[in-house]
Order: structure tokens, then C-alpha cells, then sequence
């Protein structure tokens, strides 16, 4: 007996050291012995199993089964062994009798895990893996399928957390192109999540690995040109071009520095051949169309942005008509539905009135709930709902970010007479008095600020200082509060928050002590309120958001601070916008640089509070 464990023994250690010919041998040679020795038979089943030879592997861990019905890990390799054969009962039967065994037998978890999986049950799977972590998180297998799966479903927190606590394992194995595609996939989870810094940190980690991957440098050409390091970028980008140079995204990634950089012509010329080498690649299409809008060059611009909706959203939305592309329809109708952000919606609602004449038809306008106040007497709107609610019958649809393509839209023929929003007069009328009243408490708090003589009332201006942080251009779009302090010394101005969202509304406590701006953000219940109020203020200063939208296309006088390089709508270089008369332009003169943008402003503004105070 002795020379049999001893045999034994030697079969496991040269099993485990790869000489898988010797370990056979010694097997077999107990199992010639002892027929039912339990551990030869299943340590040949694992041998067996490594070889593909599936069937073997499947009788031979039955049978050690059979002689050792009390071992959890026999059953839990008989389940592997049946779910490769795809005999996806026995494999549950297996994993359920090894859990019945030891409940707490974590490897058995992550195995039904992998059957859930195989089955196109995701949400099991996950529990199953999130089970086997919590009952033994020093192992490597369950944290990274668990980390596959919430990245594959664009989860990216969570495959975050999975990814990070895999690296930080005491024993993860030493194998290079493992660690290194983790390292890829955590850098992507961060980035999507706007986590730029650590993405950076993790990015150059992985270059410890593979100095020379491309698609690692591209990543870091995106992160930063996010964080506004531009020439950077272009390096970066340039280097994974020179180490792949078939690497669309790397291509796309440099037009998209070259972009930021204002040096347009060569941004297409990147985002064209990210194209001709994935002709599909519909973030480069965007792209290149973005920069045909910022040049006026719509003639080019819209057809390239016609696939926007795959870029917008995972499942595209399906519709019951085909696409509306600028023909009549008369006697017929047309949904024309939101899509995209707010802002979006509002700047594209102008072109109702044309889509009516052009189309002849019956218009059904879907939008969100909270527009839909402010579109009772939208010239063109036959019908409006809002969105979520059943449809009513259509022969054709169009969403609102594809309408100036189907019109075939040119800088000279934007429809550009404001206003096309309205608000009702009750609405206007009670808001008034909320921002009547709110000064006159204002002035009794601070009575400085009236100088004295003077009968004319405080200048009215509303504030918004931060977009949604989910957007993906937010770092690049909002300001920070402080950095609007400078403009609290401006004599004679009522401040008022139009924030809304906890982003943005967290700052006021920062500010308040020095600067009594009024909050009103959280008493606007929507987009309707927001511009009821508007119409009572003497000026609306934002950042890029619906509000800019929201203020030009009331009529009302907007100053909109932009990025360096903004949204197309606003183009490169020009103070006015061709989208809304009542609007001016501030413009970073370089990337990042909101102190200048706030001087400008500050020095603009006491001027006209000036002329406000002459003209009383």
C-alpha cells in the first residue's frame, strides 16, 4: 500500500509539473493495482481532460465518483468535465451534489458560474461568481469572469472593481498577456467612467509588460487630449500609429487631438483613414462629420453623421416606418421624436415649421415630458405626446438631431428667428413674482448694494455653471463655481442659480459666504419654469448647456462660456451664433483656461450693468 501512495504521490507531483507521459504511466500503473483508487482516477480524469480527450475524462471521474461519492472536488470535476461535453444537466447535477457536500466550496460556484454563462444566464452567472468571491477572494478565476461579464455589459464600475482586486491577489500568476489584457481593460473601464488620472497611471503600468502596444498608446492619446495635455496626445498617438499603423483607433484618437488643436483639415485627414481601415467605425464617421459642421461645411457634415444613433445608445431604437429623408407626405403623418440631450432638442425644434411645409403631412411630435410645456404653440407641432407614451399611428419617422440633413440645411438658410419657444403667460406671470420678491429680500439683506439715490433695481443675472457630469465633453464644458467669484464684484448685479442636479447645486456651499447668489434651481420643476424664469432676468450667463439652448431660442440675452474647442454647434473663432441672435460667445483662448474666459465676462458685464444704471 505504501509503494502505491508513494506511486501516487510521484503521479501527482509530475502532474503538476507538466510531465503529463510519466503521470500517465504512474496512474495507470495504481489504478492497475486498485481499479477504484478514487484519487488516480480522478487525477487521470484531469490528465485526460487537459488533452481533450472529454469522454475519458467524463467515465474516469464517474467512476472516482462512485468510489469516493463523499468528495466535493471529484464531483466538481465531473461538472467541468460534463459542461465541456455540453451535457449541461449532468454538469448542474455534479456542481449541486459537490455544493451539497461543502456549501462554502467556492470553486464549485465559480463553475456553475461558467454554466450559467454558457446557458445566456448572465444575471446567475454573476451571482454565482459573486458567491464564489465572497467564500474565497485570494482566487483569480471568479474576480476576472466576473470582471469579463460587467465589462462586456458595459458595467464599468463594476468590472473596475473586479479588475483592480484580481491585480492585487498575493498569488496571481505570472503570466504576462493575462495580467497585461486586464490592464487593457481596466484602462478602458476608467476611461469610460472619466477616471482620466488613474487610467493614466494604469496605462503606464501596463507599459511595463508591452512597452510596444499600440493600443495602449492610443488609449493614452485619449486620455490626454481629455485632460487637455494636446501635443501629448498627438505623440501618443503618433506612436501607436508607428507601432500599428493599421490601428483605426489610433488614427481616430490623433484627428481627434488634431481637432482640439483647431487643426481641422489634418483631423479629417486622420478620421478618413481610421475610416478606409474600419469602414464601419462609426465613432470616426462622427467625427469627421463634426468637423465639416465647425468649418460651416454642412453640405458634408450632415451625411456623415447620419449613423450617430449607434454611437448614442447600445440598443437603437426601432421604429415602425422608415426614415423620413425630405420627401412629401401629404395626407400622411410624420413622428418626429427627441433624441440625443436637451439642448440638442431645443436648438433642432426650430426647424418644425420647414419639416411641415416640406413634408405636407400630419407632424406628431414626441419629446420629453419636461419640453412639452414649452411647445403648445410650436409652428408645425399637429400633435404633441410625450415620450413613453404609446405612438399613435405613423407612415414615417425622423429624429430631431437628422432633420437639418433631410432639409439639407446650409449655413445661409439656418432658420434663425427667435423666438420659437414660449412659455404661457401664468407660468411668466408667478415667476416674475418669485424673482421680484427674492430681489426685494436680497436688497433688505444687503441694502450696500443699492447705491443710494439710485431708483433703478438691481440687474438681474441667472448662473449656470455645470453641465451633466455624465456627458462625455463635461470636462471640458463646466466651470467650477469658484472660478466665477471674480464676477461677485460686480456692483448693482442680483445673482441667481438656474442649477439644477446635485453636481452643480453642491458647489453653491462653497461660494455663498462671500457671494449671496439666490438659489432657484431646485424650485424649477422643468424646462418650462426654467425659462419662465429666464424671461424675468435681465441676462443668463451659462456654460454649454440646454440652458444656452433654452435662453437663445426664448429670445432671451444669453452669454454661453465655452471650451476651446466646443461642440461644433458653436464653431471655431466667432463671439455670435448663427442658431440665436440674443447669444455672445466667450471663448477659452486656450485649452482649459476659464480665467480669461471670467475676465472677459467680468469686464463685459460691469459695462452693461453701467449702461443698465445710465438708461434708468
Amino acid at each position: 500500500m505504501d509503494d502505491l501512495q508513494t506511486r501516487l504521490d510521484r503521479a501527482l507531483e509530475c502532474h503538476e509539473s507538466g510531465d503529463l507521459t510519466t503521470a500517465e504511466f504512474l496512474y495507470r500503473e495504481v489504478l492497475l493495482a486498485d481499479p477504484g483508487q478514487p484519487e488516480a482516477l480522478d487525477g487521470l480524469g484531469t490528465l485526460e481532460l487537459q488533452r481533450a480527450n472529454v469522454d475519458e475524462a467524463i467515465a474516469l471521474y464517474s467512476h472516482a465518483a462512485k468510489s469516493r461519492p463523499d468528495s466535493p472536488a471529484i464531483h466538481n470535476h465531473l461538472g467541468v468535465a460534463c459542461q465541456a461535453r455540453g451535457q449541461w444537466n449532468q454538469a448542474a447535477q455534479a456542481f449541486e451534489q459537490a455544493l451539497s457536500l461543502d456549501p462554502d466550496f467556492a470553486e464549485a460556484y465559480t463553475h456553475m458560474g461558467d454554466l450559467a454563462l454558457s446557458l445566456g444566464q448572465e444575471h446567475s452567472a454573476v451571482t454565482l461568481y459573486r458567491q464564489a468571491i465572497a467564500l474565497n477572494s485570494d482566487v483569480l478565476a471568479p474576480h476576472l469572469k466576473l470582471g469579463d461579464l460587467l465589462y462586456a455589459h458595459e458595467n464599468w464600475a463594476g468590472a473596475e472593481q473586479c479588475y483592480f482586486a484580481a491585480l492585487k491577489l498575493p498569488a496571481l500568476p505570472a503570466n504576462k498577456k493575462l495580467i497585461w489584457d486586464m490592464l487593457l481593460k481596466l484602462s478602458i473601464a476608467l476611461i469610460r467612467q472619466e477616471k482620466l488620472a488613474v487610467a493614466e497611471q494604469i496605462i503606464y503600468q501596463s507599459f511595463e509588460l508591452a512597452p510596444g502596444c499600440s493600443e495602449m498608446y492610443a488609449n493614452l492619446a485619449y486620455v490626454l487630449e481629455r485632460v487637455g495635455r494636446l501635443e501629448d496626445a498627438v505623440a501618443a498617438a503618433n506612436r501607436a500609429i508607428q507601432l500599428k499603423p493599421q490601428n483605426a483607433e489610433a488614427h481616430n484618437n490623433l484627428g481627434v487631438a488634431l481637432r482640439t488643436l483647431h487643426r481641422l483639415d489634418e483631423a479629417k485627414a486622420c478620421f478618413q483613414k481610421a475610416l478606409t481601415l474600419k469602414p464601419d467605425y462609426y465613432t470616426a464617421q462622427f467625427n469627421l462629420g463634426s468637423c465639416h459642421l465647425m468649418q460651416g461645411d454642412f453640405a458634408n457634415g450632415w451625411p456623415a453623421c447620419t449613423n450617430w444613433r449607434a454611437l448614442f445608445t447600445d440598443t437603437p431604437r426601432q421604429f415602425a416606418a422608415p426614415r423620413w429623408t425630405g420627401e412629401p407626405l401629404p395626407f400622411r403623418s410624420l413622428l418626429v421624436h427627441a433624441a440625443q440631450g436637451l439642448g440638442d432638442s431645443i436648438q433642432m425644434l426650430r426647424f418644425l415649421r420647414e419639416v411641415k411645409q416640406k413634408s405636407e403631412a400630419f407632424i406628431v411630435l414626441e419629446l420629453t415630458p419636461t419640453l412639452l410645456p414649452l411647445v403648445t404653440d410650436l409652428e408645425g407641432a399637429d400633435q404633441c405626446i410625450p415620450a413613453g407614451n404609446p405612438l399613435p399611428a405613423y407612415d414615417a419617422e425622423i429624429a430631431l438631431p437628422d432633420v437639418p440633413g433631410a432639409l439639407h440645411t446650409e449655413m445661409a438658410t439656418i432658420p434663425a428667428k427667435t423666438p420659437y419657444l414660449t412659455v404661457s403667460a401664468s407660468r411668466s406671470r408667478r415667476w416674475a413674482e418669485v424673482v421680484t420678491q427674492r430681489v426685494e429680500d436680497w436688497i433688505g439683506k444687503h441694502p450696500a448694494a443699492k447705491v443710494a439715490g439710485d431708483s433703478s433695481r438691481p440687474f438681474r443675472v441667472g448662473l449656470v455653471w455645470q453641465g451633466n457630469p455624465a456627458q462625455s465633453q463635461d470636462v471640458a464644458r463646466s466651470c467650477p463655481l469658484k472660478k466665477f467669484t471674480p464676477l461677485a464684484q460686480i456692483p448693482g448685479v442680483v445673482w441667481f442659480s438656474l442649477q439644477k442636479g446635485t453636481a452643480g447645486e453642491q458647489q453653491l456651499d462653497d461660494v455663498l459666504l462671500d457671494w449671496p447668489i439666490i438659489p432657484i434651481g431646485p424650485q424649477l420643476n422643468d424646462m418650462a419654469d426654467t425659462a419662465a424664469a429666464m424671461c424675468a432676468l435681465d441676462l443668463v450667463i451659462t456654460v454649454d448647456t440646454s440652458a444656452a439652448h433654452l435662453a437663445g431660442a426664448m429670445a432671451r440675452p444669453v452669454w454661453t462660456l465655452l471650451g476651446y474647442t466646443p461642440d461644433w454647434r458653436w464653431f471655431l473663432d466667432r463671439t455670435d451664433s448663427p442658431w440665436y441672435p440674443t447669444m455672445r460667445l466667450f471663448r477659452q483662448p486656450k485649452w482649459g483656461d476659464w480665467p480669461a474666459v471670467i475676465d472677459a465676462v467680468r469686464g463685459e458685464l460691469a459695462c452693461l450693468v453701467e449702461s443698465h444704471r445710465n438708461a434708468a
